[in-house]
Formats: C-alpha cells, sequence, structure tokens
C-alpha cells in the first residue's frame, strides 16, 4: 500500500471496483499567482502507478496560458496521465461556458483528445445554467468538503446536487467524482462504497487530506474516456 507523502495532497477511491490498481493524488496550485506545471511531481506519481488531478486557475495571460498548456500536452505525449480540474472565473453563466469551451478547444486544438477534463460546477445551486456542454466535460465533481464532516451529512448536500444534473439530460451519462471532507479510513471506505449503491452515478471519492491507512483498499485508476463519452 502506498501512502500519500505530501499532506495536501488528497486520496481517491474508485468505490466501482473492488480492484487495487492505483489512486488518485491530487495536486492544487496556488491561486492568486502564476500557474507553474509541478512536472516532477506529476511524473513521480505516474512513475508509481498512480494518477495526478491537476486543479488550477487558468491565466488570463495568452503566453503564459501557452506555455502551461505546451507542458500538459507534452507530459500527455509521453505517456503520463493526467486529471484537469479547472477553476474558470467568470462574472455569469455565459462568459463562464465560452471560457471553458475556449479552454478545452485550444487543447484539442494542439493535437490531443485524450485529457479528461474535471468540472466543477462554480454556482451550485445553477448547474444547468453555467454546464459547458457534454463533449467538453469527461467528469463532473460535486464539492461538498464545507459541509460537517460526518458521513451522514453527505447526503443532504449530494442530493440538491444530483436534483440539478437529472434536470439536464446531457449531465445524466457523466460519472460523478464527490469531494467529502473527511479523511480516508476504513469506516468512511465503506461509507463510500454504500453511498455508491445507493447514487451508482457516483463512481470516486476524494476524501480529504490525510494518509490512507495500509487495511484500507485501493481502488481502479479511471480510463481516458474521449470526449463527451
Amino acid at each position: 500500500m502506498q501512502t500519500v507523502t505530501n499532506p495536501s495532497q488528497i486520496a481517491i477511491s474508485w468505490v466501482k471496483s473492488p480492484a487495487t490498481l492505483g489512486q488518485v493524488v491530487a495536486l492544487d496550485l496556488p491561486a492568486g499567482q502564476p500557474a507553474k506545471l509541478p512536472v516532477a511531481a506529476i511524473e513521480e506519481i505516474n512513475q508509481r502507478g498512480d494518477i495526478p488531478l491537476l486543479t488550477w486557475v487558468p491565466e488570463d495571460s495568452p503566453e503564459g496560458a501557452r506555455v502551461f498548456k505546451a507542458q500538459v500536452l507534452n507530459l500527455l505525449k509521453h505517456e503520463n496521465q493526467l486529471l484537469l480540474r479547472p477553476i474558470v472565473k467568470a462574472p455569469n453563466a455565459s462568459a463562464y461556458r465560452e471560457s471553458w469551451q475556449k479552454l478545452v478547444k485550444s487543447y484539442r486544438a494542439s493535437g490531443d483528445t485524450t485529457v479528461v477534463w474535471v468540472w466543477t460546477p462554480p454556482r451550485p445551486d445553477s448547474i444547468a445554467a453555467y454546464f459547458p456542454g457534454a463533449a467538453n466535460v469527461t467528469w463532473v465533481a460535486s464539492d461538498c468538503r464545507n459541509t460537517p464532516a460526518v458521513t451522514s451529512a453527505m447526503g443532504s448536500c449530494y442530493l440538491p446536487f444530483r436534483e440539478q444534473v437529472a434536470i439536464k439530460i446531457e449531465m445524466q451519462s457523466k460519472p460523478i467524482v464527490l469531494f467529502v471532507p473527511e479523511e480516508q479510513t476504513p469506516k468512511t471506505y465503506r461509507w463510500a462504497q454504500d453511498f455508491h449503491t445507493r447514487y451508482p452515478e457516483v463512481k470516486a471519492v476524494i476524501f480529504s487530506p490525510g494518509t490512507p491507512p495500509a487495511s484500507t483498499a485501493r481502488g481502479r485508476s479511471p480510463k481516458r474516456e474521449q470526449p463527451g463519452g
């Protein structure tokens, strides 16, 4: 069992499968400063059989964005896996959708169509309005980390999200990744499995910082789905 060595990283449990093939490690780039891709950390995570989930705020600077994209695509070209979770800033839903779509299009224009895009709705009360289209999203994230750190509270956080997803047909086919405020333990891992049984669209649960105990099973790494899959 490998452990998360950096306490700022997050372990992910792929609750769909009992296989023990890997885990995803979250890398959050600091907001408010130019995004710098942690190439060495991403390569190290891949080398040990795990997959990095990169969260960052895309740069307004065209040159900065170009350099960042080139580094990402170069990593993918060398058979590294990487999940991208951009936090797009925009003044309204229309501008948000346009910005997200432009970002995805810029990566595809460079020849790579295998990027896994993890979309976190910026407004949990207006999910459908901000959804940038099924072709531009691979996974949809429900962020419940501000919920009290008790598993019984997760349903009250997730259900309103689920009801909004159900309204938009093109979102219904997307797998859901759930962010929770608790650390991964045998108890919370069992809870995640039960949660997946109740809500089968939830294919993954991301636990908050902490080192998963050796007795906790690790789940399967996600496949790199084609856009719109």
